[in-house]
């Protein structure tokens, strides 16, 4: 599981995150939930190494981080545990200059190092799963902002990672865009992916299976298990 001990990080004087604790495990949809500016994204950039924690440890898998850690083995845990996730950001940053089979393909080939052929044949796959088999040979300048987040999304699947963490993954999406990455985020949690979700967006843990924690102020305050299915209504 992703397990997150009591950490802490300021910039300069303000602390953004004040002792916050949380637990994912595999297979568990988590929605991290809160306005701007609570430390929501901060909390998923310090779980993969992009911030330097003050404070606490960070543990995926049985990798373990903490605060006190030399950089050097930081760095190397980190990357370690990096492999194990898949990140999708608000901006998608595919690479324009590649078709959408590339993209999938670029760090299978070359982080896994998975033949070629073995590497689009995944990659071919997934695009079928997600609906996006027609878009293989196009470049993403030709897609639409929904079509483009669900090739973000293939193009972690394609890592077969053990954990998805979105940051804000639709808010630069039209609502029946987002509408598109809620349902196939709720397909696959159904399926058994473990995911971390940070949104501001109320309206997303509403359309996932999941558990919703929310992190004003840079403390995790309650959780609750989301009672709504895909189509909207209340489970039992």
């Amino acid at each position: 599981m992703i397990s997150v001990r009591n950490i802490t990080k300021s910039f300069g004087p303000h602390r953004v995150l004040d002792n916050v604790s949380l637990e994912v495990a595999r297979g568990e949809t988590v929605v991290l939930l809160g306005p701007s500016g609570s430390g929501k994204s901060t909390l998923l950039r310090c779980i993969v190494g992009f911030e330097q924690i003050d404070g606490g440890e960070i543990e995926v898998d049985g990798i373990v981080v903490s605060a006190d850690l030399p950089a050097c083995l930081q760095a190397e845990r980190f990357h370690e545990i990096r492999l194990r996730c898949g990140l999708l950001f608000q901006q998608f940053h595919l690479f324009p200059h590649l078709t959408v089979l590339q993209n999938l393909t670029l760090a299978p080939i070359h982080v896994r190092k998975l033949p070629r052929e073995q590497a689009e044949e995944q990659a071919l796959a997934l695009l079928e799963k997600l609906g996006l088999a027609s878009k293989a040979y196009m470049r993403p300048g030709k897609l639409s902002g929904g079509e483009q987040q669900r090739v973000a999304i293939a193009r972690a699947l394609a890592m077969e990672p053990a954990y998805l963490l979105y940051d804000e993954p639709t808010s630069s999406l039209d609502l029946e865009r987002a509408r598109e990455i809620w349902k196939l985020m709720g397909d696959l949690a159904q399926q058994g992916q473990a995911q971390l979700v940070v949104t501001h967006q109320y309206e997303l843990a509403n359309q996932l299976p999941c558990r919703v924690v929310r992190i004003p102020e840079g403390r995790i305050r309650e959780a609750e298990l989301s009672l709504f299915l895909l189509n909207g209504s209340q489970g039992n």
